[in-house]
């Protein structure tokens, strides 16, 4: 079987490395997979190569036309089995020329407008969206209850031992970790040093790990300086997947005080660590993997005291740390692997390899315009025109 997974590009990201690991197992089981980008050259590219993985950009030419591209698109899809759609929308608009055999799924990885609008996009062309969470699956159908039989959820998977890894929590100093985008709209990341500042009139011993980069991060130091508390801090920057892992092992609380989130690859990676949660309470995505006292944590969004005062109890209580890690580990073992993601992507592409529905050929449009025949230098030319001769006259 030949499998297509098509994203906007190829950056460090919870989507990205799911979809990395989910097409290690295809491959295990001798499936072909081919990683498409649609719209620009990402950073992770290589190391997607490097795992094994051909990578083949479909990025619209200066010179192309709208059409051209599109086509270009069609071409190179013609003869896979199972195409997996993550964000976009491009491809979306040609679903209704590809093989009636040709099975699509759409991926609704977040809680964001244009993802969920991009995601049901041609959706008369689609076998079924897939939504990472109990959550997102409700929203999109409350939304669209006419396409409710399309619309199903199944969960992020991540690799997991299968035997438990004590950790040493006799360790002297308790690592805190964070990671993920520094972006305090998604992340509440600037409740970190507010965190930490009550965390540490207790217990002094105590290391928070920062793992990420973003637009938040000179706000956080200058948040953390104010407080005397860089000492307790280390920003560690960027990292891939495979060192993230590895970093883990050191590790021992994670702290995810986040606004909203989609089905959070972290979360569960740490959980699969022995790493204890201490989690925003998001309805149906972070409570569809947490159960609060019995394998991590859960606070309301912005409540800085409880996340604090869990962090507290845990690291005076050597037995409940002991015991909450490792229902952490089981959770992931039991429900969340990427065996199971694996799985259960495979039994659904069996059920509509019975159930083929004809295309609808057409060209959905959804948020373009009408210039499609002309090069994208002169498409951009035009564009800018508008929106400069707009800003004059207003």
């Amino acid at each position: 079987m030949n499998i297509a997974i098509i994203t906007y590009g190829i950056d460090v990201g919870g989507v990205e490395s799911v979809m990395l690991n989910l097409s290690k197992i295809f491959k295990k089981k001798n499936y072909n997979v081919i990683f498409f980008q649609v719209n620009y050259d990402g950073i992770w590219k290589n190391y997607f190569i490097s795992q094994g993985f051909q990578v083949v950009n479909i990025i619209r030419k200066y010179y192309e036309s709208r059409t051209s591209y599109l086509k270009r698109i069609l071409y190179n899809l013609k003869d896979f089995d199972l195409i997996l759609l993550n964000d976009v929308p491009e491809v979306h608009s040609i679903l209704g020329f590809l093989n009636s055999k040709q099975i699509v799924f759409s991926i609704l990885h977040n809680n964001i407008d244009s993802m969920i609008r991009n995601s049901i996009l041609n959706i008369e062309n689609i076998n079924k969206v897939i939504c990472v969470s109990p959550y997102l699956q409700k929203k999109l159908i409350d939304s669209f209850p006419q396409y409710d039989k399309k619309i199903i959820h199944i969960s992020n998977g991540v690799y997991v031992n299968n035997y438990y890894i004590r950790k040493n929590f006799s360790d002297k100093i308790v690592n805190l970790l964070f990671v993920g985008r520094l972006d305090h709209d998604q992340k509440g990341v600037n409740y970190l040093p507010d965190i930490l500042k009550n965390i540490v009139k207790y217990n002094k011993n105590v290391k928070l790990n920062i793992i990420g980069e973003g637009k938040d991060k000179n706000k956080m130091i200058k948040k953390f300086n104010d407080y005397k508390l860089m000492n307790y801090v280390n920003f560690l920057g960027k990292m891939n997947n495979a060192k993230v892992l590895e970093f883990m092992k050191d590790n021992h609380i994670l702290l995810m005080p986040s606004h909203y989130e989609g089905h959070p690859i972290v979360l569960m990676e740490a959980m699969s660590n022995g790493i204890i949660p201490i989690v925003s309470e998001l309805e149906n995505i972070t409570t569809h993997v947490v159960s609060d006292g019995k394998n991590g944590f859960i606070c309301k969004v912005s409540d800085l005291d409880c996340f604090s005062k869990k962090v507290n109890q845990i690291i005076n209580d050597k037995n409940l740390m002991n015991e909450i890690s490792f229902n952490a580990w089981k959770t992931i073992f039991k429900k969340f692997s990427i065996n199971n993601m694996a799985n259960n992507y495979l039994k659904l592409f069996e059920f509509e390899k019975k159930h083929l529905m004809p295309k609808l050929n057409y060209l959905v449009i959804d948020n373009m315009d009408n210039m499609f025949d002309i090069p994208l230098f002169l498409e951009k030319g035009i564009k800018f025109s508008k929106r400069l001769y707009n800003k004059v006259i207003k």
